[in-house]
């Protein structure tokens, strides 16, 4: 009992490893199996660009949710300032940058009706 009360005093901490692979890390080690590895070897790499591939899309779904979320709360959330904590303002600042920092990537695509003007806008 006095040598478990004696561990117990003394594990106080746990530090947190991050196991998640670095794919910019992975990504030469992959293309070099597929180039010049053996049949299993390539096998394995192929198998983990699948899996990236399924992450990316898994993340990039979890993405427009959250850019979802955050656009509906900067929008519910009052405008004046004087009407939010600091930690409110702090998180809608928060928000808004995340926002900014992960805006998707649009294309504009021009349909054969569309009219298209000298300045290039489109007018439909």
């Amino acid at each position: 009992m006095a040598v478990e009360a004696h561990r117990r005093r003394h594990v106080t901490r746990f530090d947190v490893v991050d196991l998640t692979p670095r794919w910019t890390v992975l990504m030469p080690i992959l293309i070099s199996a597929i180039e010049h590895g053996t049949e299993t070897g390539r096998e394995n790499a192929r198998r983990n660009l699948h899996k990236l591939a399924d992450k990316v899309d898994s993340a990039q779904q979890l993405q427009r949710r959250v850019r979802a979320a955050l656009d509906r709360l900067t929008r519910v959330w009052p405008t004046r300032h004087d009407a939010l904590s600091p930690e409110e303002r702090a998180a809608l600042a928060e928000a808004v940058e995340v926002l900014t920092l992960t805006a998707a990537e649009v294309v504009r695509v021009a349909h054969p009706d569309d009219i298209v003007d000298e300045s290039g806008c489109i007018n439909s």
